[in-house]
């Protein structure tokens, strides 16, 4: 072979492996938006998002594996669906157990955020022990529990459970596997989202690891931070390790308790059962009340 067509094949090979590169740059960027996007369960954006790649010239290539994303999330989105549809139908007085803890429904309410549902502490209906929670804010094992009967029937909802739980911000990851297992053992092809959840997962790993560097979520929500309620109304709230806490009010101090929903999402409780969900980003955190007003914070100097 002379010197100049081993010049051309070596450099048609380094083209081809530039492109793969890049083809696989572009799918995983499309990828982590539509994962970040299942997290905040904003499922009708991630079906908007996939569906306008299939109307992009420059994916055309990964049409294949685009429109099998998009059937898997238009599933998902189904389920989302039959969630609301199926809280909708609960009786007063129904279980529910919502992050470990038992509780009584009441009813559901709507509001400009959706769906909210009443609850009291169960084994005590006491109307002012009353207080509501966002459908949307709900963990994933109760999104099951209410939907049960409405999907028990499917013919994928192995698949379908397997990718919700594996992607939610709620994640399961062992039963996710198990279902995705049993999804494959029917004659789906999981192998994508197996390897998928194993990068999450190893993600999350690499982020909560002690001295990985950054400071974690819970490191960084650690403090007192001083709160402004839509409104005007200013509070101070404190977190301490282990999931204690206080809210200042005034000149009062109150006991709280808060946990990690998810990565960087927490939920702050005080013992009245008035809850806020946080998100924390650096120096500021921000989210609402669980009658869906919003707030911001910042945090106090030590």
């Amino acid at each position: 072979m002379s010197f100049r067509r081993w010049l051309c094949a070596f450099v048609s090979i380094l083209l081809c492996t530039v492109a793969s590169g890049q083809e696989q740059d572009e799918m995983q960027q499309l990828w982590h938006e539509t994962y970040s996007l299942l997290q905040r369960r904003e499922y009708s954006l991630a079906v908007n998002l996939l569906e306008n790649r299939l109307d992009d010239s420059e994916f055309f290539r990964y049409t294949k594996r685009i429109q099998q994303d998009l059937d898997a999330i238009e599933r998902i989105k189904s389920l989302s669906d039959s969630v609301k549809y199926a809280v909708k139908k609960l009786p007063p007085s129904t279980p529910l157990t919502i992050l470990s803890k038992d509780y009584l429904f009441e009813r559901y309410e709507t509001n400009e955020s959706g769906i909210v549902l009443v609850l009291n502490h169960n084994g005590n209906r006491q109307r002012n022990e009353e207080f509501t929670v966002p459908l949307s804010r709900l963990d994933s094992a109760t999104w099951l529990q209410i939907a049960e009967s409405e999907i028990a029937e499917w013919s994928d909802t192995e698949f379908v459970i397997g990718i919700f739980l594996a992607f939610d911000r709620y994640p399961n990851v062992r039963v996710a596997r198990t279902r995705l297992n049993q999804a494959a053992d029917s004659g789906h092809d999981v192998a994508v989202w197996i390897r998928r959840l194993e990068e999450a997962e190893q993600e999350r790993k690499q982020k909560s690891h002690p001295g990985s560097g950054d400071p974690t979520a819970k490191d960084l929500l650690l403090g007192k931070w001083t709160v402004v309620i839509k409104g005007g109304r200013r509070l101070v709230w404190e977190f301490n390790r282990g999931g204690d806490g206080f809210a200042y009010v005034k000149d009062r101090r109150f006991p709280a308790k808060w946990e990690e929903e998810s990565e960087g999402v927490f939920r702050f409780s005080n013992r009245n059962g008035g809850t806020a969900v946080i998100n924390v980003s650096g120096n500021r955190i921000f989210g609402k009340l669980a009658n869906g007003v919003p707030f911001r914070g910042v945090r106090q100097a030590n």
